[in-house]
């Protein structure tokens, strides 16, 4: 069996935000490093680590030539697939033990966006904050504290991308599916005890005897009505 051939790239040939179809490797010392496989994306973050360790160009294998000339058609013509969440950052290359420990962390957790997880809901797999070349317990059942497996009210403030256990996916996706169907049921709920009014049949300075209650997001809050705890509650405001 033949040595494997690769041919070399610049790193600007390459668009940050969009998901490569072929491999890229690097070189480290005297041997070639995976560094990114087919399918994953190119971040703003990776490419800011090449820049940090002065790495300039990449090496796709010959076996790969066609599907970077499609990636690189697809560049010039706009049409290539971007992505919309955080990918992974690139490895620290000058500790060998850094670069395996990264590609263990790589490999074995999978990426989910924090705007899936509700703040004040339970789960029931351990969410982590991604670091460089490592990951930490952020909240869930193996973190050791109070209420460690409810979502932090300032789940959506915290800056570092999120991560779960790739043999956590299946619960990850069972949470989204009973959030899915919370949110739904409280929508019909709303829209099965209440029906809406035309804000002109209702006459400033009039009296009502029946609650009128505001349309939210989710569920309705009480506008004016015998049941409103303020002065006047049951007059229609000016």
């Amino acid at each position: 069996m033949g040595k494997k051939k690769y041919f070399s790239i610049s790193t600007e040939d390459l668009k940050v935000n969009t998901v490569l179809n072929f491999n890229i490797y690097v070189q480290h010392k005297d041997s070639t490093v995976l560094f990114r496989k087919g399918d994953n994306p190119f971040s703003e973050e990776t490419l800011s680590r090449l820049i940090e360790h002065k790495i300039d160009s990449l090496l796709i294998s010959e076996e790969d030539r066609g599907e970077y000339e499609k990636y690189s058609s697809s560049v010039k013509d706009d049409s290539c697939s971007h992505l919309t969440n955080e990918g992974f950052a690139s490895p620290i290359f000058d500790k060998p033990e850094n670069v395996e420990k990264y590609y263990k962390t790589y490999f074995n957790f999978f990426s989910i966006g924090r705007e899936t997880l509700v703040p004040g809901s339970k789960v029931n797999f351990n969410v982590y904050e991604k670091k460089e070349i490592d990951v930490e317990l952020y909240f869930g059942p193996e973190k050791h504290n109070r209420t460690t497996d409810i979502v932090p009210d300032d789940i959506q403030k915290s800056g570092l991308p999120l991560v779960i256990k790739n043999t956590d996916t299946h619960l990850y996706k069972k949470y989204i599916e009973n959030v899915a169907r919370e949110y739904s049921n409280l929508v019909l709920k709303t829209h099965s005890d209440y029906f809406p009014i035309e804000n002109e049949t209702l006459i400033p300075g009039s009296k009502v005897n029946f609650n009128i209650y505001e349309k939210r997001d989710i569920g309705v809050e009480l506008y004016i009505g015998p049941e409103k705890q303020d002065d006047n509650p049951d007059i229609v405001p000016g």
